[in-house]
């Protein structure tokens, strides 16, 4: 039977309640109406049928707020989803309670893709019960676990992933291989880890198209090599007359692109070499000169950090910006198609940071754990991923599904394309455990606190103290 326009709001509306926190404050009316782009009759009648079932409690003056807990809301979504799902993913587990650790959930702008996807879970695990803790702590006990391969945050990282065979065995016979992102695979593999690709945080080029044509045609599909020569022969143009493009002043990343462009040397093994090329002292030239441009452009403020820089972009202050793909969310939906991305020409080594999901190291229920995590990296789970365009799904099948690119700025599907080329990505270890004090050189000399000559008179020393402690 075909739903209603108000049982699949009804819907819509209970699965975001039944992950929200007991006394968090619930969308308005208009902010609803929005939303959903329905009548607000239509929500008012809706909210009133789940305020009477005690999930809501409204406010005069004040507002809605969530009634029931975050545990009992999920046991309620999962009874009230049943009705329309049959079977389900995990039917007949032996575990009663899933422990999921999510770090990344305490993040506001990333919840409500996760209460969807916790929502959605809920409906296929008939008898399951699942607890979600966001504290790193709680990944030893955890049976599933979000986690990526950077090692510089205060979150969890593969490491802490499950390493027994039988683990690795019931990841492969939920997640082939084959459908995701070839890159993502290697450093779970060389670790012997138990873990899915999740998502891929990808380093972009991101474009105002009409700043772009306006003032010089054809560079959108510029390698970093030709964007920074550009740049540079053209600095004085930038200084007076035209809007600069601004790089992410975050050093890894800058050393990320250097080596995925080939102007540094990359092996896993050695990390980085080439320091003494003429193209890098070129580039931390040009970098000096965005960080400059994007002070004049703040009020002679310094801008160290993203959300600065794109506010500077989203403004039409800045031609291009260097930056990562989970920020593209900041671009609200309806202006995404103001703008383009296009990503470096790689070899074999990605830019790009991997998410994955992963069996903790003390799961009590392997094969639940793995079909879980089937679901959360499966066509359900990345569709939701999709639409929320927090990070590239790694599932090839829905980074390149209309719904994804539909949410992103223009030719996403060349990054897309370039990332797909890459059968590995460079360990940000070599750049954010090993290397901080080379990497913070390399910021004082962009922040002006150093120049040139005193960044590279002792840098093979530094290298070689790096690479050989």
């Amino acid at each position: 039977m075909t739903k209603t326009i108000n049982s699949r709001l009804n819907e819509q509306l209970r699965q975001r309640i039944a992950v929200m926190s007991d006394g968090e404050k619930f969308p308005t009316e208009a902010e609803l109406c929005e939303e959903f782009s329905v009548s607000r009759m239509t929500v008012s009648k809706v909210l009133h049928e789940i305020t009477r079932d005690g999930l809501l409690e409204r406010a005069p003056r004040r507002g809605t707020f969530v009634r029931k807990s975050f545990e009992t809301n999920l046991n309620h979504a999962s009874e009230w989803l049943n009705e329309s799902h049959s079977g389900g993913l995990l039917a007949g587990a032996v575990t009663h309670t899933l422990r999921v650790n999510i770090y990344e959930y305490r993040h506001e702008f990333i919840r409500s893709m996760w209460d969807e996807l916790a929502a959605k879970l809920k409906g296929c695990t008939p008898g399951v019960e699942i607890e979600f803790s966001t504290e790193p702590e709680d990944a030893e006990q955890a049976d599933i676990i979000w986690a990526s391969n950077r090692r510089d945050l205060k979150a969890l990282n593969s490491d802490s992933f499950n390493t027994s065979e039988a683990a690795r065995a019931a990841i492969a016979r939920h997640c082939p291989e084959e459908n995701y992102f070839a890159a993502a695979w290697p450093d779970l593999k060389r670790s012997g880890k138990a873990g899915c690709p999740f998502s891929l945080s990808a380093s972009v080029y991101l474009w105002n198209d009409r700043l772009a044509e306006e003032h010089c045609p054809g560079l959108k599909q510029a390698n970093i090599r030709q964007m920074t020569e550009f740049f540079i022969a053209e600095r004085k143009r930038f200084a007076s007359e035209l809007p600069p493009a601004i790089f992410y002043v975050f050093v890894p990343f800058l050393l990320m692109q250097l080596a995925s462009s080939g102007i540094l040397e990359y092996d896993l093994r050695h990390g980085l070499s080439g320091f003494d090329k003429p193209e890098v002292a070129g580039f931390l030239k040009f970098n000096r000169e965005i960080f400059a441009a994007a002070a004049r452009l703040s009020d002679d403020r310094i801008v160290t950090e993203i959300r600065g820089a794109m506010n500077l972009f989203l403004s039409g202050k800045a031609l291009a910006l260097n930056t990562f793909s989970p920020t593209l969310k900041v671009i609200p939906e309806n202006r995404v198609q103001e703008f383009s991305v296009s990503s470096a020409p790689i070899g074999p080594y990605a830019p790009a940071v991997p998410v994955y999901m992963g069996i903790g190291p003390n799961c009590r229920d392997l094969e639940t754990a793995a079909a879980t995590i089937g679901f959360f990296c499966g066509r359900r789970g990345q569709r939701i991923l999709a639409r929320h365009r927090n990070n590239i799904p790694a599932l090839r099948e829905m980074a390149y599904s209309e719904e994804f690119l539909k949410k992103s700025p223009r030719n996403m599907k060349q990054v897309l394309d370039v990332l797909d080329t890459a059968s590995d990505v460079i360990n940000l270890e070599h750049f954010m455990a090993d290397k901080t004090g080379y990497c913070r050189k390399f910021s004082h000399y962009i922040l002006e606190e150093i120049e040139l000559t005193d960044l590279f008179n002792n840098t093979a020393t530094k290298y070689k103290e790096v690479c050989n402690p």
